[in-house]
């Protein structure tokens, strides 16, 4: 799985001052991260749908996972820096 690297660079300039510099190895970091999140959710949703006897995954699937996950990440990696 990649994503568009230019998509990645362009939400990530939209959401910072527009002086601030973004270098490569910070970029290649955000790239790997959301991919990592991305597979996670996606797995996370596999087993949902199968839990619910499904076959496909739909939006109540990422509806149902969601929270939790980004309590996941957010209690990882924020957590940690605020201490």
């Amino acid at each position: 799985m990649h994503f568009n690297r230019q998509a990645i660079r362009t939400i990530l300039k939209s959401n910072i001052d527009s002086n601030l510099k973004l270098f490569q190895d910070a970029e290649n970091q955000v790239n790997i991260l959301t991919e990592i999140i991305v597979r996670e959710a996606i797995n996370r949703m596999a087993r949902e749908a199968e839990i619910q006897g499904s076959n496909e995954m739909d939006l109540s699937h990422l509806e149902s996972i969601l929270p939790k996950l980004l309590l996941d990440y957010n209690t990882g990696m924020v957590g940690n820096s605020t201490s």
